[in-house]
Formats: structure tokens, C-alpha cells, sequence
């Protein structure tokens, strides 16, 4: 039997067509190792003001409140000083260019706890979304400085 060009090169293209099949047929597997480490973390999201607006001598209240994120289960305490004007936190004081005008911060809504950085801090946990917390001021009535606009800077301080 004699064999023409035509049939084998039709013979090779089929061997090498089932060959490959066959060589393709294999796989292999592996794994990846993946891995992260969280650190403890508060962000403050934002800080409101506190605005008392008009003071006429009769007390005057009025909160803000303090956004944060800290990582889950995140034991936290958040300070308040004394400002920028106040001899300490027990006597916070806001200021114009020459007077002075007294106020407080307290950490609960009777305004009966002050808030400074010493011993009575606010305690939190974070829960890694986004929380609030309050601050209570207040004005003291029986005051009578010149009449200006009065302000102070209170420095706000996540430790954990």
C-alpha cells in the first residue's frame, strides 16, 4: 500500500492534535497565604461647636457633640482641658481682648459631672463605626462682663 503526501501529512496533524490534547489534560494546584495586622486606631470624623448664643445674665446651656470611629472592642478615654483661657477645668473661662466670661463643660445632661483630663474622663469602647458623644456646657448666671463676643479652644483627647 502505497501512501500519498496528502495522507500523511494528514496522519501528522492528527498525532499532533491528540498529543496535545493529552499534554493539556494535567493541572497543578497551590495556595496563597494571605494575612493582615490591625492596629488600635481612633479617627475624630468631627467635632461640633459649642455655640451658646445670647448671654444676658440668666444661666444658658448648650451641647455639642464629638464623631468618632475607633477600632472594635477599643477600650478609649476622651479628656477635655482646661482651654486656652481657664486657670484649670474647674474654672474654664472664655475671653475677648480684655474680660472674661465663665462657663463649664459637663459630661452628662444634669450638668453635674465636669469634664476635665484628670479624673473624670469619658470612657468608651470602640465598635469600629462611626459613634457620638456629647458635651453639656453651661453658663453660669450672675455674670455681667462687657458686652463682646467671647471665645475660647478646648482641646479634645482620645487615649487608648
Amino acid at each position: 500500500m502505497r501512501s500519498t503526501p496528502k495522507i500523511k501529512t494528514a496522519l501528522t496533524a492528527l498525532s499532533i492534535v491528540l498529543s496535545v490534547d493529552l499534554a493539556q489534560a494535567a493541572t497543578v494546584t497551590s495556595t496563597l497565604a494571605v494575612s493582615a495586622t490591625v492596629n488600635s486606631v481612633c479617627v475624630v470624623n468631627s467635632v461640633g461647636a459649642m455655640a451658646f448664643g445670647a448671654y444676658t445674665g440668666t444661666a444658658v446651656t448648650s451641647s455639642a457633640t464629638i464623631n468618632y470611629t475607633c477600632t472594635n472592642t477599643l477600650p478609649v478615654t476622651i479628656s477635655l482641658d482646661k482651654g486656652l483661657n481657664g486657670a484649670s477645668t474647674a474654672a474654664r473661662l472664655m475671653k475677648n481682648a480684655t474680660s472674661t466670661l465663665s462657663y463649664q463643660l459637663y459630661s452628662d445632661s444634669a450638668r453635674t459631672t465636669v469634664w476635665d483630663d484628670t479624673t473624670n474622663k469619658a470612657s468608651v469602647t470602640g465598635t469600629g463605626a462611626s459613634a457620638t458623644q456629647t458635651i453639656y456646657g453651661q453658663i453660669p448666671a450672675g455674670q455681667y462682663p462687657s458686652a463682646a463676643a467671647y471665645t475660647d479652644t478646648v482641646t479634645i483627647t482620645f487615649t487608648y
